[in-house]
């Protein structure tokens, strides 16, 4: 489970540090041009990414307790 929490705490990292790579990998290879994510994609993506990092810390947390 410490693993887990370790991998969840990477990826709301990578989600709240460099949102960009998601859109990327997600809709970057269909636009043609000089495209990018939206300011609200920006946005959203890092509000998930530090939620996603609590919940990974809450979960390395509880485990290094029980």
């Amino acid at each position: 489970m410490t693993f887990l929490a370790v991998l969840i705490i990477i990826a709301g990292a990578v989600s709240f540090f460099f949102p960009e790579f998601g859109w990327e990998m997600k809709h970057g290879w269909a636009v043609d041009g000089d495209s990018g994510p939206s300011d609200d994609y920006i946005m959203l993506t890092k509000i998930g990414g530090a939620i996603i990092m609590v919940v990974g810390l809450g979960l390395f947390i509880y485990r290094m307790i029980v």
